[in-house]
C-alpha cells in the first residue's frame, strides 16, 4: 500500500506543478508568441513601405543621373570634348 500512497501523493505533486506552473508559463508564452507575431507583422508591412520607398528613391536617382549624362554631353560637344 505504500506504493500507492508514494504513487498517488507524486501523481497530485506532479498535477499541482503542472496547474499552478506548467500551465501559467505555457499560457503566457503563447500570449508572447501571438505579441511577437504581431510586431513582426508590423515591422514586414514597415520594411515593405521603406523598400516601396527606396525603389522611388533609386528610380529618381536614375532620371537624374540620365538626365545630368545628357547635360553634361551637350556641355562638352559645346565645349569641344568629345569621348570614343
Amino acid at each position: 500500500m505504500a506504493n500507492i500512497d508514494t504513487i498517488s501523493q507524486d501523481i497530485k505533486d506532479l498535477t499541482t506543478i503542472v496547474s499552478e506552473f506548467l500551465v501559467p508559463t505555457v499560457t503566457k508564452l503563447q500570449e508572447e508568441i501571438v505579441s511577437l507575431k504581431s510586431d513582426v507583422k508590423g515591422i514586414s508591412v514597415r520594411v515593405y513601405q521603406i523598400d516601396k520607398k527606396l525603389d522611388i528613391v533609386a528610380k529618381a536617382v536614375t532620371v537624374d543621373q540620365k538626365k545630368t549624362d545628357s547635360r553634361l554631353r551637350v556641355l562638352e560637344s559645346k565645349a569641344g570634348v568629345f569621348h570614343d
